[in-house]
């Protein structure tokens, strides 16, 4: 049973104060954070089946939220921080006993926002685009290997899994 209480699902941060991140409220929201803003989103995420979640970031101060290839919010956000070398999925640095009650399939990173054409085209493939944006990272959650989440771009940006994973949870 999903309770009320914040879930990581990502994050980017230097520490547990300064961080771009994503979570969820339960049921019954979303939450963007950046370093400077924080937004709550009403959305009620369904359980039970596959949700694709997208949230492009402009190099300016423009956010966007895409469920399943739609629009749900756009707003500004200021971005004056480096993201951080602290990446999480499934969980976030500092908050570790609310991790997403849920599945990845596959997460991509990419070097600039997603339009919403592209978000639909790149939501159920694992290809890039030619020219730009440059796809960084690209997860697949089924290939595991020396207790790291492989990078398929290949960029080499390989994650390290906790020690307590087991690949079962894949």
């Amino acid at each position: 049973m999903i309770k009320n209480q914040w879930y990581g699902i990502l994050g980017q941060a230097n520490s547990g104060a300064s961080r771009y991140s994503l979570w969820s409220y339960g049921q019954a929201s979303l939450h963007v954070s950046t370093p400077d803003e924080n937004v709550t989103i009403p959305y009620k995420l369904e359980t039970g089946r596959w949700t694709h979640i997208a949230w492009a970031m402009s190099t300016g101060t423009t956010s966007t939220l895409f469920i399943d290839g739609q629009q749900i919010w756009q707003g500004t956000m200021a971005r004056t921080a480096n993201a951080g070398s602290v990446f999480t999925a499934g969980g976030a640095q500092q908050e570790t006993d609310n991790e997403f009650d849920g599945s990845f399939d596959h997460l991509k990173v990419w070097d600039a926002a997603l339009t919403a054409s592209q978000v639909q085209t790149s939501m159920h493939t694992y290809s890039t685009f030619s020219g730009s944006p440059a796809l960084r990272a690209l997860y697949d959650f089924n290939e595991v290997e020396n207790g790291l989440l492989l990078d398929r771009s290949g960029n080499g940006r390989n994650l390290s899994l906790p020690s307590n994973f087991n690949s079962s949870d894949l």
